[in-house]
């Protein structure tokens, strides 16, 4: 019904549901400072998605704990968006760590690349973890210069020539290769 009337995809739905219901019943506060404008509707989507087990649930709405709701609620009303997102991935680290290294399982467990030949070049495809997509996104920036006002290269081609970079400075610091 939400995808219709709203025109959204099933899945964007169901995450839209999934925030709402968490700021409903479990982070009423945030839910208000939303309604009043006091905060922005991402950032209260952004600590919505922060409720997702029960040792979370429970660091929110425990009055007495340091990082609860309200000092959330406190880093939302003074921080960006993105900036919030790192506050809330160390505060769900520490809030839950067990769930934390499970989330991190099944990432990896989801992480592949496969890299094929075809007759004209090779064909790159994968699912990395936030960390390493993190760590290679760092890398090819690292490697790929501001473009020259001649270089009419879009990003995607500039990105492929980094990382045909990074291939050949780790192959030229290598002692040995093995060939697969």
């Amino acid at each position: 019904w939400v995808a219709r009337q709203l025109g959204l995809s099933v899945g964007a739905a169901r995450t839209r549901v999934r925030v709402a219901r968490a700021l409903h019943d479990h982070l009423p506060r945030t839910l208000e400072a939303a309604r009043s404008g006091e905060v922005g509707s991402e950032a209260a989507s952004t600590l919505g998605r922060a409720a997702t087990s029960d040792a979370r649930r429970a660091v929110l709405a425990d009055p007495e704990h340091g990082c609860n709701e309200a000092f959330l609620l406190d880093q939302a009303r003074v921080l960006a968006v993105d900036d919030l997102r790192a506050v809330l991935r160390v505060w769900s680290h520490r809030a839950d760590p067990e769930s934390d290294e499970r989330g991190f399982r099944e990432a990896a467990e989801r992480e592949h690349l496969t890299l094929s030949r075809l007759p004209d070049g090779y064909h790159l495809d994968g699912m990395l973890t936030v960390e390493h997509g993190q760590q290679l996104s760092t890398a090819l920036a690292a490697v790929t210069p501001v473009p020259a006002a001649s270089d009419m290269r879009s990003a995607a081609q500039r990105r492929a020539q980094a990382l045909a970079d990074l291939a050949r400075t780790v192959l030229s610091t290598t002692r040995w290769v093995r060939v697969a």
